[in-house]
C-alpha cells in the first residue's frame, strides 16, 4: 500500500489510504447468502404466525384493539389538521372577527415627550 504525502502526513503517518479494491465484496455476498439462509430456515420452523396459534375469542380481540388504535391514530392526524386549518383561518382573517379595542379616557390626549428630546 502507498501513503501519499498530504498536509497531514505527520497525523496520517502509518494510516493506509483506503481505495474500493480494499473491500471484499465476495465475504459480502456470502455473509449476505448465509444470512438469507437461515432466515428461511428459522421462518420455515415456525407452523403458523402468532395470530393463527390464538383462540378465536383472543384473536377478535387482538384485531379489534388493533383497529382501534389504528382509527384513533387516524382521529388525531384529522383533528390535527383541522386544528391547523382553523387556526390558519383565524389568522390571515379579516379584522371584523377581530375588533379594535376601544381608546380610554385618556387616549385623546397628546403623550408627552420624553426627557432628552425636549
Amino acid at each position: 500500500m502507498v501513503v501519499q504525502p498530504t498536509r497531514f502526513a505527520s497525523i496520517t503517518a502509518g494510516i493506509p489510504r483506503m481505495t474500493p479494491n480494499h473491500f471484499r465484496w465476495p465475504s459480502l455476498v456470502l455473509a449476505a447468502l448465509i444470512h438469507c439462509i437461515a432466515t428461511s430456515i428459522s421462518l420455515a420452523a415456525d407452523p403458523q404466525p402468532l395470530i393463527k396459534r390464538l383462540d378465536d375469542a383472543t384473536r377478535v380481540k387482538v384485531l379489534s384493539a388493533l383497529a382501534g388504535l389504528i382509527i384513533l391514530g387516524f382521529a388525531m392526524i384529522f383533528l390535527t389538521w383541522l386544528g391547523a386549518r382553523i387556526t390558519q383561518r383565524f389568522r390571515h382573517s379579516s379584522s371584523y372577527f377581530r375588533p379594535t379595542t376601544r381608546p380610554t379616557e385618556h387616549e385623546w390626549a397628546r403623550k408627552p415627550l420624553p426627557p432628552d428630546d425636549q
